[in-house]
């Protein structure tokens, strides 16, 4: 009866009796049957006797005593039923005794070791393999037991034998028919890579723990690709794939020899194989040592010696192999042999020592005797044992005198003590028994006695060691042989890895499944197989065909022994970098930007099986079949592969195959695979374009772009580069690939959804992945510590989010949508060619052509709503079948791949500083060449008789330092908030409010890309704040109220002026959103000049509704850097420079003769209106009305010519170049702007502008501000001989009366009543640094404020419904106090010892000499040479001489415009001596009137100032007769003109004015004899006017 012992019951458990001479228990049964067998006690009395019984025949059943008593019957019975069965006297032998007979064969053959073959293991299923077995306990219970051992130990008498390597799948097998493979063991092995050109196939044995030793490895670096084409295609027709055959890929191991069968792993178990045994394994190691030997050469000594020096003495002959001292013989290769995978379990190996032979003479018998070298060895450690036991006072050698200098006595009582009762020690210590005498060790001379050839075993005579040790005599006395009883003491020095752990590489599907053909074949392999294999790491790969049906030996071997059925060829990437092995443009892809995108992970992904059987990223190689093999062979491609091959028999067409696709769950993968390592992952193929002809699922950048045989591959030595310094449109001749289709298939399921966007339902736009801008080398690829993985180094995780990586995304013209697919997928790759074998890859668009909806058609069951929507796109159903269903998976995936010339790769910022520096400069030179030959134009035409001079760099330096001190003023303040804005409220700033919803509304968690999206909204609301501050407090800095000005009408001025920004900047907005359209870009040059004409407009129209020009300045401004900044929106760079030439060339067309022109038209406008209203009004008049009528035409006149002869119109004039040279000045800050809030405000993401190349745009407008400031030079100039305007005179004049101010702020100071009001604040400010602070200042806060709404648009974000916002104000407020006061504090601030004085000190001028003259160099800084001509002028004006002789001489000029400089606003004042101000200019008047005046001469004229007097005349005579210069010319002119012209009108009207002078003066009734001197003159109005001539001048004029 069975005992319920444990789970599992072994079919040999328990013992028997072997023989009569076995122990017995007293009772009679053996102890070791551990009760599992039944005895039966039938001895006699007083003789023990225990026998058992068992079934012998199908009708007896006989009691043995033991097991030699059953073995002897069975054997004689199953003899002499077998003779019967042969006589024919029996059909068969008897069941019962063949099972026994068989048995016993297998006890006999494998003993022990049958327990791990056949055993019962409990089961609660009954089924045909189960048994039902009882057991002895109380209750008599049974239970069920199955078989769980191999069925195939178990035989019949008349089974069919199936040929190796196959079983029958059943019960009732009737032929070898019925025999299927069992995978399990392979019966023939033959590799696949061809042999070398020179050498010969060698046949190789098929024989059990046979291995391919001889054939080559598939050796491969990162990158290189094999492509090895194997023919098939007459393979025999029965011989089936994956039935009879298949193809294996190994990896850096050798498989197991044939017919090794090896054991699933089961958990952490190692793989191990249960056939052969060990002892076989043990065998094959012995024959190989047998058959691989190795040479070596020893001295008499046993020490070695080099083997070249032992061929020498032996004269390279094997029959004289000892030549005096050296000993020449071979020895087993064990390091050869034990490389080789006979064991099928990872293996220890201790260090071994093929043994030596020694002999020496007996002193005894006189005959040689032959010993084992390695007693020497044996005997020194004893020798060395001995001393120290003899030295250690022990017991048992007391009494004698056993050691002496620290050796042992050579006594031989003391000899036999440590032999007799010590020993034991020894060998427990040791493991071995010493020998009886010291040998002498001199080597056997003898080679064969060396070699043992003859010897069964030849492992057995390898010593083993317990460490690794140089084959010295010198080290080996240190070094112990190998305790077999202590193995832990030894160290091994080899670990051979077991051949079951060498898998077989996962294949692809193509290989996994077995298509039968509409050819009539059973499998889709009968043709050329063409399998490639890409490396990532260096490999060294063994590819076979292995045989798994015996049936099949010799075909098999005819077919493939041969070893021409393949072809092999190495691909790897030549082409992208000269300087680097192997290097290669690499995709990367990115885990954040697919969570962001919602975007699924790509079928092609590199995936493998770890050895728990899970997804995990492939880390070796990729297997690859293509189906169109021409593209990866070009032999077949020259050999017109496709006639030869593509038809079978009947004519059918083999060739391409049909798309496989890989089951879509061993390919989709989620989030976990990435891992808890990583987040990104760098592949050196192109994701999501999988299943393509050629390539099948990984299309590998280095082979499409230089193996493809329809792409055009131009030899290195051909090459034509691009030099960035040869401008040339000419493109480079180099590789290219145009209009390359490769058929592709979906491998996603298209019919249906998904949970995610798939690739090709991204919108346009979408990044898709990245590919590296330049080659990666293999170095920089795959790890070189623990951390790094093969595609996720730190190199490669450093060029993540920067301009090393080129975005692929989806084109702008179509993107994709839901349930639509695009049936042409365009992916083109645009290049530089920088030198003959180095290429950089400049731009990479996907584009999707050819949609078509997924949707069934209507009526066959398809969404109408889905289908309205797809056609409003012009997306048209798929085609389908009968049914509905689409018809085809395919597309066609096209490659345009091709170099850029040298005009694309300016455009695209591809070259070096020196290319782009050289290419501003011409830019430059050309405006500047506009703006000088428009001044050589004008100054050529000029009507100046004498036109003033070139001032060149001194009006330069004149108008450009007040524009830069004030621009930057107000940048450094503005820019010192904008990064503390930035670093507070960025996404990991300092300042988080992730866990707050952007609204009151909002509920729920907030997800990674919502807390993003959250910040840059607030981000956006924080510039708002910033820009309104600036907006206020600019608007109360350039608003100033006066003591009699009301705080009511400063405030509306304020909040008109606000407003009117306000409308400004929502137009600009539309003005931005529109430059991001096709329109704009595709017609740039005219919109350009629309915009330049809206100014003009927009000018016009503010300065009617504002009045003002300090006021409309800043939005001018704002508009001219919005006009530049929209340019940045051009297709290219080059467009964007030709643009800019354009618009300076317009600013020159509209500063010399538009504005002018519109001013001129505007200021006779009054004129034109009323000759209007004379002419087509009423005639007849009264007189009232004709003297309004005249009074009208008299004020407008007036104010034309105040209009056109006053400085109104140069101020207007500079007002313009102001306003254009702070909005070019500010461009490159506005750039950098952009810059810092790449992302956020999306400007240059729209325009298709990277962030690094803003940083070329705003180069170039920084650089442009040098050369614009020469074209201002020319173009002031140019208004100067064209205009007559005194521009450089003027500036001067603004200079120095800046300089001389009294406010700190000048716009504190009183305005100049003369002008225009709408001139009168910004004359004030004297167009200095302040004047340009406050423009800069405005205009930052205006563009702040279109930025803030910008991103507030894009991220759809309502700042008044967060409620953070409270927070974002009062941050950025308080940000810009402190910034205010810190500014503030500087500005007072005086540091001599760096110079610093604070910022618009009041210079405090006195009335001394040295002042005044500072004052005055102040204005004409740079003229050095009229220092001492200002000095004198100084002199004489602080004369109280030249001061009276001024008034008296110039009375009657002063009187006239003292009273044009009288306005009833000014009569309100207070004069200087604090009467009323009428009151006091009366008396001035008067005084003025009743001044004495010199004697003059008859018919000297009344308006003329006597010069007759000594001293003055004396003066004149010492005036400096040196050449007058610069503006004291040009005065002099101006009054010279005015004085002959005077002179000779007044000559010609005397004699009239003569003839009608009367005897008494009118005025006070005196005849001419009570006066002097009587005069006649000109009256107007009734009254003596000494200026009535110059009216009359020009009413005549």
């Amino acid at each position: 009866k069975f005992l319920p012992s444990n789970n599992k019951i072994s079919l040999t458990q328990g013992r028997i009796p072997h023989s009569r001479d076995s122990p017995i228990h007293a009772r009679g049964i053996p102890s070791e049957s551990k009760g599992y067998l039944e005895f039966e006690d039938v001895a006699e009395t007083g003789n023990v006797d225990v026998r058992f019984p068992i079934r012998f025949t199908w009708q007896s059943f006989l009691v043995f005593a033991n097991y030699f008593e059953l073995k002897t019957s069975a054997v004689d019975e199953f003899k002499r039923e077998r003779d019967a069965v042969a006589a024919g006297k029996r059909s068969n032998i008897d069941p019962f005794v063949f099972d026994i007979f068989k048995s016993i064969q297998l006890i006999e053959q494998y003993g022990e070791k049958l327990e791990q073959f056949a055993y019962l293991e409990a089961t609660n299923t009954s089924s045909s393999l189960s048994i039902e077995l009882s057991y002895v306990d109380a209750k008599n219970s049974s239970a069920l037991y199955a078989l769980a051992g191999r069925l195939d130990w178990c035989e019949c008498e008349n089974i069919l034998k199936c040929p190796n390597g196959t079983a029958t799948s059943g019960v009732g097998a009737k032929g070898m028919n019925d025999c299927v493979s069992t995978n399990e063991e392979v019966i023939h092995r033959i590799s696949l890579i061809p042999p070398p050109p020179d050498e010969i196939a060698k046949p190789m044995s098929t024989g059990e723990g046979s291995i391919d030793t001889d054939s080559s490895r598939l050796v491969l670096k990162p990158f290189e690709t094999g492509i090895l084409t194997v023919d098939l295609s007459m393979l025999p027709n029965n011989i089936t794939y994956n039935d009879h055959y298949r193809i294996s890929i190994y990896d850096g191991c050798q498989p197991c020899p044939l017919r090794y069968k090896c054991n699933a792993s089961n958990g952490h178990q190692p793989k191990t194989c249960f056939n052969p045994p060990l002892e076989r394994q043990y065998e094959f190691l012995n024959g190989c040592l047998k058959k691989n030997r190795k040479m070596v050469c020893l001295r008499d000594d046993g020490t070695h010696e080099d083997i070249q020096k032992c061929y020498s003495k032996t004269n390279n002959s094997s029959s004289a192999r000892s030549s005096g001292s050296l000993l020449l013989f071979s020895e087993p290769d064990l390091e050869k042999c034990l490389s080789r995978p006979y064991f099928c379990l990872d293996t220890e190996w201790n260090y071994r020592t093929y043994r030596r032979l020694c002999q020496e003479n007996s002193a005894i018998s006189g005959e040689t005797e032959i010993y084992d070298c390695s007693l020497v060895h044996r005997w020194n450690t004893y020798a060395h044992w001995k001393n120290n036991v003899c030295c250690s006072e022990i017991s048992e050698l007391r009494g004698f005198d056993s050691c002496r200098k620290n050796e042992c006595l050579d006594d031989p009582r003391i000899e036999d003590i440590i032999r007799g009762k010590l020993i034991n020690v020894f060998e427990r210590e040791y493991g071995f028994i010493p020998p009886i005498r010291k040998p002498s060790g001199k080597l056997l001379m003898n080679a064969t006695l060396q070699e043992a050839l003859d010897h069964e075993s030849p492992l057995d005579l390898f010593h083993e060691w317990r460490e690794q040790f140089p084959e010295s005599s010198k080290l080996m006395q240190e070094v112990k042989l190998h305790h077999p009883k202590k193995p832990h003491l030894s160290h091994p020095y080899k670990i051979t890895s077991g051949c079951c752990n060498c898998k077989r590489h996962a294949m692809p599907t193509f290989f996994e499944t077995n298509n039968p053909i509409s050819s009539g074949y059973p499998d889709n392999k009968h043709g050329h197989v063409q399998i490639t294999v890409t490396a990532i790491a260096s490999i060294k790969l063994y590819v076979a065909v292995e045989l798994l049906h015996g049936a099949y030996y010799l075909d098999f071997e005819k077919y493939f022994g041969s070893r021409d059925k393949s072809t092999l060829r190495i691909h790897a990437p030549q082409k992208f970098s000269e300087h680097s092995e192997h290097a290669t443009w690499l995709t990367v892809l990115d885990k954040s930007a697919f969570e962001k995108r919602g975007l699924e992970l790509p079928l092609n992904l590199p995936v493998g099986i770890n050895e728990g059987g899970n997804k995990d990223i492939e880390d070796r190689f990729f297997v690859n079949i293509p189906r169109n093999k021409t593209i990866a062979n070009h032999i077949l491609a020259k050999e017109n592969f496709l006639e030869v091959i593509d038809y079978d028999d009947d004519g059918r067409s083999r060739l391409p195959l049909p798309a496989i696709r890989d089951p879509i769950e061993s390919i989709r993968l989620n989030e976990e695979w990435w891992g808890q390592k990583h987040d990104f992952i760098a592949l050196p193929y192109i994701p999501f374009f999988s299943n393509c002809d050629g390539y099948d699922s990984h299309v590998f950048l280095g082979r499409l772009l230089e193996d493809h045989p329809d792409c055009l591959s131009v030899p290195m030595n051909k090459v034509e580069s691009t030099n960035e310094f040869s401008f040339t449109r000419k493109e480079p001749y180099s590789d290219r690939c145009q209009d390359l289709i490769l058929q592709c298939t979906y491998e996603e399921e298209i019919r249906g959804s998904s949970e995610k966007f798939r690739w090709f339902e991204a919108s346009s736009g979408s990044k898709l992945f990245h590919i590296t801008r330049d080659a990666v080398t293999i170095a920089a690829f795959v790890p070189s510590n623990e951390v790094e993985d093969w595609g996720r180094t730190m190199f490669l995780d450093k060029m993540r989010n920067s301009y090393d990586l080129i975005p692929v995304s989806i084109g702008d013209e179509m993107g994709g949508f839901l349930n639509a697919i695009p049936r042409v997928v365009e992916l083109e790759l645009k290049y530089y060619q920088i030198s003959s074998g180095t290429k950089r890859l400049v731009e990479a668009a996907i584009y999707f052509h050819g949609l078509c909806t997924t949707q069934k058609q209507e009526y066959f069951g398809g969404s109408a709503k889905i289908l309205d929507d797809m056609k409003e796109r012009d997306i048209l159903p798929c085609e389908s079948d009968i049914n509905g269903a689409i018809k085809s998976d395919n597309y066609e995936l096209i490659i345009q791949y091709y170099p850029l010339g040298w005009f694309d790769l300016l455009n695209r910022f591809e070259f070096g500083g020196p290319v782009y520096f050289f290419f501003y400069t011409a830019i430059g030179l050309t405006i500047c060449l506009i703006g000088g030959s428009v001044y050589g134009i004008n100054r050529l035409l000029t009507k100046f008789r004498h036109p003033p001079p070139f001032q060149g760099w001194q009006l330069v330096a004149l108008v450009s330092r007040p524009q830069i001190e004030g621009v930057i003023l107000a940048v450094i303040p503005y820019m010192v908030v904008v990064s503390t804005i930035h670093t507070l409220f960025r996404h990991d700033g300092v300042l988080q409010f992730d866990s707050l919803h952007k609204n009151w509304m909002g509920s729920g968690s907030i997800g990674d890309v919502e807390e993003v999206e959250n910040a840059m909204g607030r981000m956006g609301s924080a510039f708002l704040v910033l820009g309104s501050y600036i907006t206020l407090k600019g608007s109360s800095s350039i608003i100033i109220g006066d003591e009699t000005s009301k705080n009511d009408h400063v405030v509306a001025k304020r909040a008109h002026f606000i407003w009117a920004s306000l409308c400004l900047q929502a137009m600009i907005l539309c003005l931005l959103e529109f430059s991001y359209s096709d329109s704009y870009k595709n017609d740039i040059y005219r919109y350009v000049v629309m915009f330049k004409f809206g100014q003009i407009a927009f000018d016009v129209i503010l300065s009617h509704v504002i009045r003002d020009k300090l006021l409309i300045a800043p939005l001018l401004v704002l508009i001219q850097m919005s006009e530049i900044l929209v340019t940045i929106g051009a297709r290219d760079f080059v467009e964007f420079t030709l643009s800019f030439l354009v618009k300076i060339s317009l600013i020159v067309v509209q500063r010399l003769f538009i504005y002018p022109f519109i001013h001129t038209i505007l200021t006779l406008l009054p004129r034109w209106n009323l000759l209007a209203r004379h002419s087509f009004g009423r005639k007849a008049l009264t007189r009232k009305e004709k003297k309004q009528r005249e009074a009208r035409w008299k004020k407008v006149n007036e104010n034309i010519e105040l209009q056109t002869e006053g400085v109104e119109p140069l101020v207007d004039s500079i007002t313009i170049y102001s306003v254009e040279k702070t909005g070019g000045i500010l461009l490159p800050f506005m750039c950098l702007f952009l810059m810092l809030l790449y992302r956020e405000t999306e400007i240059a993401m729209n325009y298709n502008i990277n962030q690094h190349e803003l940083l070329y745009y705003g180069t170039f407008a920084f650089y442009m501000i040098i050369w614009t400031c020469i074209v201002d030079t020319f173009v002031l100039s140019s208004q100067e001989v064209l205009y007559g305007w005194r521009v450089y005179d003027y500036l001067s004049y603004t200079r120095w009366r800046f300089s001389n101010r009294e406010n700190r702020w000048n716009l504190l100071g009183k305005f100049d009543e003369s002008l225009s009001y709408s001139f009168q604040s910004i004359d004030l400010l004297c167009f200095s640094s302040q004047y340009y602070f406050i423009l800069a200042l405005l205009t930052l806060g205006f563009g702040s404020n279109i930025f803030a709404i910008t991103i507030c648009l894009r991220r759809k974000y309502n700042f008044l419904a967060d409620p953070v916002f409270p927070i974002i104000a009062f941050v950025v407020i308080l940000c810009c106090e402190v910034v205010t006061v810190l500014c503030k504090y500087l500005a007072n601030t005086s540091v001599p010892a760096i110079c610093w004085r604070g910022i618009w000190q009041v210079s405090r001028v006195q009335s001394t000499m040295d002042d005044m003259i500072a004052a005055k160099l102040a204005v004409g800084e740079g003229r050095q040479e009229d220092l001492e001509q200002e000095r004198q002028e100084l002199l004489a004006l602080n004369s109280e001489t030249f001061r009276h002789n001024f008034v008296e001489k110039n009375r009657p000029w002063i009187l006239q415009h003292l009273v044009e400089l009288i306005t009833p606003r000014t009569l309100q004042g207070v004069g200087a001596d604090e009467r009323p101000l009428a009151d006091y200019l009366r008396g001035v008047y008067s005084n003025l009137m009743n001044t004495s005046t010199a004697t003059k001469c008859a018919g000297d004229r009344s308006d003329i100032s006597s010069d007759s007097s000594d001293d003055e005349f004396e003066k004149r005579r010492r005036w400096d007769r040196n050449p007058l210069e610069g503006n004291q010319v040009t005065i002099a002119k101006v009054w010279l003109n005015k004085a002959r012209k005077r002179g000779i009108f007044t000559k010609a009207v005397m004699p009239s004015i003569e003839r009608r002078k009367e005897d008494h003066c009118s005025a006070c009734s005196r005849t001419l004899g009570s006066c002097k001197v009587l005069h006649a003159g000109l009256a107007r109005n009734g009254k003596y006017d000494s200026y009535a001539i110059d009216g009359l001048i020009k009413e005549f004029e």
